[in-house]
Order: C-alpha cells, then structure tokens, then sequence
C-alpha cells in the first residue's frame, strides 16, 4: 500500500472519529459533574453481589528458549 493513501485514509478516520470523541467526552464531563463520594459509597451497597468465577486448571504450555537467532525469529 502507498503510504500517501494510508496516511489519507488516517487523517480521513481521525477527522471522521473526533466529532464523536468531543461530544462523549462532554456527556462524561457533565455525567460525572454530580457524582460524589456518597452515591459511589451506596452503589456499592446496593449492588447485587459479583458470583466468583469459576477456576479451571490449563495444561501446561512447554516453549522453547528462543536461540537469538534472527532467521528462526518466524518459527519461534
């Protein structure tokens, strides 16, 4: 790929992403503008309890010690 087209194609996503990132970093600004220390304390409290997750054992993966030879790089 041509860098000019990729370096277009970027600069076309950024100006394409940040009317969208300026208008929800305003909606968190003014969402959490009201938020103190109390309602996070009582959320807490009220929340449903979290059921622990469940555990499961893995076997074992066995990997080689890379030699630092750069043309095995692909294969380690």
């Amino acid at each position: 790929m041509d860098v000019r087209i990729y370096e277009e194609f970027t600069e076309s996503a950024k100006r394409a992403i940040l009317p969208t990132s300026c208008q929800m970093e305003r909606h968190l600004a003014t969402s959490t503008r009201n938020v103190t220390i109390t309602d996070v304390r009582e959320a807490a409290v009220t929340a449903a309890p979290i059921a622990p997750f469940a555990t499961k054992t893995l076997p074992p993966i066995k990997l080689e010690p890379f030699s630092a030879d750069i043309e095995t790089w692909a294969r380690f």
